[in-house]
Formats: structure tokens, sequence, C-alpha cells
């Protein structure tokens, strides 16, 4: 088996496919990987599919097997819902409860077809997939830009984990069209390190945060 080992118990996200798999394909799918021991990449072949998806697919089957094993009480369904209300990941509910990880998944998702999760756990959980900018965070996108980055520079600098180039570039633009406090404080240390070496500033802010030029062409035929 390669280096996708259908073993591990949280499946990536698999890309998008327009066909759904059914039942003759999921038994395909175990028979190829189980009996046959073929890669992922050879089962993908054969259903036509992508290795990706196939060893996406393998693992919620393999998920749900063990789900099957569980007796699901309304107690147990209870703090699989709680541990996702106190924001808890699906391997701190498994230990908190004493039950696979690949069980605990495949229930929260049964929970939510169900429709047994409740209103304020399910707001939680949509709050939680925003993306959140710590202070730590404001400042560094703030300071490269104020330094003269540009946009797509600075985002590759930075590397912020969990985020991408578009939403540290969207952040960048909240922060400096809000006049945010950190944006401020930065510029005027930037003025006053350039009056200190000797460069008188008349310029506004956003000027001196990145460079005159890119707006030089505001003023063209004034």
């Amino acid at each position: 088996m390669d280096a996708l080992c259908p073993s591990e118990s949280c499946p990536p996200k698999a890309p998008a496919e327009k066909r759904r798999w059914n039942f003759d394909e999921e038994s395909q799918l175990i028979r190829l990987i189980e009996i046959e021991t073929m890669t992922y990449e050879q089962a993908a072949q054969v259903l036509n599919r992508t290795a990706h998806a196939t060893q996406h697919r393998y693992a919620i089957i393999r998920q749900r097997d063990v789900s099957a094993t569980i007796n699901w009480t309304p107690e147990l369904d209870a703090a699989v819902i709680d541990g996702h209300r106190r924001m808890q990941k699906p391997k701190a509910i498994s230990r908190e409860m004493n039950i696979p990880i690949e069980a605990i998944q495949s229930r929260w998702q049964a929970l939510k077809v169900l429709k047994r999760v409740p209103q304020d756990v399910i707001d939680l959980q949509r709050r939680k997939k925003l993306c959140h900018f710590t202070p730590e965070d404001d400042e560094a996108i703030l300071r490269l830009y104020v330094e003269g980055k540009e946009d797509k520079e600075l985002a590759q600098m930075l590397r912020i984990k969990g985020k991408s180039q578009t939403e540290v570039i969207n952040r960048r633009r909240k922060l400096v069209a809000e006049s945010s406090p950190i944006y401020r404080r930065l510029v005027s240390m930037r003025n006053s390190t350039l009056e200190e070496n000797g460069v008188k500033v008349e310029t506004e802010a956003l000027e001196v945060a990145v460079g005159r030029d890119k707006y030089e062409w505001m003023e063209e035929g004034t």
C-alpha cells in the first residue's frame, strides 16, 4: 500500500465530482482495496475516479462501519453535540467518550443530516468557519503594508495559518479602509522615523504606506 493509507482516520477533502457514489461502486471499492490490495491510484483507474476522491470515499465507508458498531443512545448523541458546542475537535471528543474517532465523525455527520443538532451549535460551527484574524495577525499585515509591500507579496511572506492569500488581502484592505488603530499607530511610527532621519513628512497616511507613485494617476488632469 502506498503513502495514501486507508487506515487514516480523517478523510481529506475530496475535489468536487458530478457523479455520486452508489452501493455497487462502494462494494467494488472495498473489494479492490481490502481483497485485491490495490493502491488508491489503481482503484481510482478501475472506478474512473480521482485517487483523492477514492481515498476520501474509502475513509467515509470506514467511518460508517465503525459507527455502526456503536449503540448510539440519546446520551451519547448529546455528548457528541456537547463536544462540538465546546468547539472540541473530533479527536478530543473521541478521547472524552472513549469512542473511536471514525465513529465520532460519522455520527456527527449523521446527526446533522437527521437535523438533531441544535441551532446554537450549528451557528457556532458556522462562525468557526469564518476568517478570524488575531491582533498579532493584523499588526503583521499592516506592518509590511506600511513598509511598502504589495498585497500579494505580504500575503506570501506572512503565510498566516488557515488564511488564504485572498483573505489576507481583503483583511488588509478592510483595516486600511476603516483606519484601524493599529494602522494609525504604525503610520505615525513610520512618520516619526522619517522625521528623525531628516525627512520632511508632508504626505497623507495612505501615501506613506504605499508610496505616492501608486496614486499619482488620481491627480492627472487636475
